[in-house]
């Protein structure tokens, strides 16, 4: 997955997490709409903690349309999950009733009242008597110059008047002029993402491929966005397989399982599989299910043997009849595919959906230069850019970046963020002391009162002094900052983040020589991961093998034998120990 797809990933991971912000602007090329609302829709699809609604403006509708017809999609989704419920029922029959989920009863909407607020009011009741169902209910929906003016302002209001933190909303704004200007609505409500760029060329390569008579195979590179590329397929119609190719019969093994689980395809007894049995089965599955075009997303990396996984690549694309049938498979950068392929063949084509790996920072570069862009995109892309040159140790680019945002830093909270950046700065540039100061500085600014900051801006200046006190030796006050950090994101919602702060503030008292109040602290951390885990399964394994890694050091310092034992047994499962940063 890119760089660029993993940030927006962790970006929405955010909003869903925190309390504030309660709204969350994309900002978005009017031509790459469509895309972006695909590419939100492909990144918020798993996101089981709360419900995401997506609603779009038809032409010429009055607020008041446009919020009834929400509420009527609103009422659709929810009436959606009633059999799922059913089938839970069914399963649970022995238990109590008052203790079965059920899809709540919606109360009335008052079209009597303003739209905006009459919608406030019912989506923030569904929020409440849907507990049981989600967390939280995340609507999105997109802004451009030809959305009806009393619309834009419903919107607005919209914006405005969220308030529990139950309902956020998620706008994708190809606007003009910024749907939400700047001064419009307090800082800590509404946070302003980057320009949202995806390679519309690559994703109208794609969709030039599937409707293709010709086309039966594409070859895509390493790193692609496939999933949000086959979000363009109707639902049903594709499928991804993970098959790193170590060898043929493990790699259509994996092949034959998956499409075997997910549409019933019946592999021939006695025999190894050839590429005529994969089509002839392929097609039986899109006839049987009456899918117009079925396509098979197959991710081949790691691939040890290119020229033999090509000579497959070769075969199922002569073998498959239908130009409705059709294969992606992504290719492993380092063991590319494509140059093995004959010149001649015309059955498969070979593109990308990739962000390379300096794209993002050549949007922010060219945002940054654009003197007419809106001001709060331009201190945005200083800031990242600010980021990149210190992360390549390229200081004196950086403080030049962190010299321009500081320009147009407008408020307290703008400040503090340049202040933090500062600070990093100087910290990789291994001046602590100047930068604990920077640190100081913003939090100075974050704290003040009517700043608007969030608390996790508060703490993460507060962590910043924190790791500048770990490397200056200065353990207690590192300990205590770390843990006034953690409390923070604690109170935010951010549990997970929090936990990153109670590793580095463990190691502080074990530098101190408080050892058993260390490992009491990395403890307490892996049970609450633990507790974690569900919804964040992708993280949370690492940062608990790294605090076993951690609580096996100490137990080995203290000469805890059955601690260190049972330590070890935990991370038996890897083949040798996860790294451990020495220093944050």
């Amino acid at each position: 997955m890119s760089t660029a797809i993993q940030t927006l990933i962790a970006s929405f991971q955010e909003f869903a997490n925190l309390r504030a912000p309660l709204v969350l602007t994309v900002r978005v090329a009017p031509d790459q709409l469509y895309m972006a609302t695909r590419v939100v829709g492909a990144l918020t699809k798993d996101d089981e903690r709360n419900v995401m609604l997506f609603a779009h403006p038809a032409e010429g509708e009055t607020a008041s349309e446009y919020f009834a017809a929400w509420v009527d999609a609103i009422n659709e989704e929810f009436e959606g999950a009633r059999p799922d419920f059913e089938k839970v029922k069914e399963r649970f029959f022995e238990l109590p009733p008052d203790v079965l989920p059920s899809v709540p009863k919606r109360p009335a909407f008052d079209q009597r009242t303003e739209p905006a607020a009459a919608f406030v009011a019912w989506i923030e009741r569904v929020a409440e008597i849907s507990r049981d169902l989600a967390e939280g209910v995340v609507l999105v929906t997109y802004a451009d110059d030809e959305l009806e003016a009393e619309v834009r302002e419903g919107l607005k209001r919209l914006g405005r008047m969220l308030g529990s933190g139950r309902v956020k909303l998620i706008v994708l704004d190809a606007s003009t002029t910024p749907l939400f200007a700047e001064g419009t609505t307090a800082s800590s409500r509404v946070r302003v993402g980057s320009l949202l760029s995806v390679d519309a060329d690559a994703m109208a390569r794609f969709r030039d491929f599937v409707r293709s008579d010709e086309d039966r195979v594409l070859v895509a590179s390493g790193g692609s966005n496939l999933g949000i590329a086959l979000s363009m397929v109707p639902e049903g119609a594709s499928i991804t397989i993970t098959s790193p190719y170590r060898g043929r019969a493990a790699f259509e093994d994996a092949v034959w399982a998956d499409l075997g689980a997910s549409f019933g395809a019946r592999r021939p007894n006695g025999r190894r599989p050839t590429a005529d049995d994969l089509a002839r089965e392929l097609e039986r599955v899109r006839e049987e299910r009456s899918i117009e075009t079925l396509v098979v997303g197959v991710d081949a990396r790691p691939s040890i043997t290119p020229q033999f996984l090509a000579a497959w690549v070769k075969e199922v694309a002569h073998a498959l009849a239908s130009p409705r049938t059709k294969i992606v498979l992504v290719e492993d950068n380092a063991a590319p595919v494509a140059p093995h392929l004959a010149a001649d063949l015309t059955a498969f084509r070979t593109t990308s959906f990739q962000f390379g790996p300096g794209e993002i920072e050549q949007m922010v570069t060219s945002a940054a230069k654009q003197p007419d862009a809106p001001r709060q995109e331009r201190f945005n892309a200083f800031i990242a850019l600010a980021g990149y040159a210190s992360g390549r140790s390229q200081h004196q680019e950086a403080f030049a970046h962190i010299t321009e945002a500081a320009k147009l830093a407008k408020d307290a909270e703008e400040r503090a963020r340049v202040a933090g950046q500062e600070g990093n700065a100087w910290y990789r540039a291994k001046d602590f002391d100047k930068s604990a100061q920077a640190f100081q500085r913003g939090l100075d600014e974050a704290t003040a009162q009517g700043s608007g900051a969030t608390e996790a801006t508060v703490a993460d200046l507060t962590a910043g002094l924190a790791k500048c006190a770990l490397r200056k030796g200065e353990y207690e006050d590192a300990a205590a900052l770390y843990e006034a950090a953690a409390n923070l994101l604690r109170h935010a919602g951010a549990m997970l983040y929090a936990l990153g702060y109670d590793g580095w503030r463990g190691e502080a008292l074990r530098r101190m020589g408080r050892l058993e109040d260390a490992d009491r602290v990395w403890s307490s951390a892996a049970e609450t991961a633990r507790k974690l885990g569900a919804d964040f399964e992708h993280v949370v394994p690492d940062f608990l093998a790294e605090l076993a890694v951690r609580r096996l050091r100490l137990a080995e310092q203290r000469g805890d034998g059955h601690l260190a034992q049972e330590l070890r047994r935990e991370l038996s499962v890897f083949d040798e120990h996860p790294p451990v940063a020495a220093e944050p």
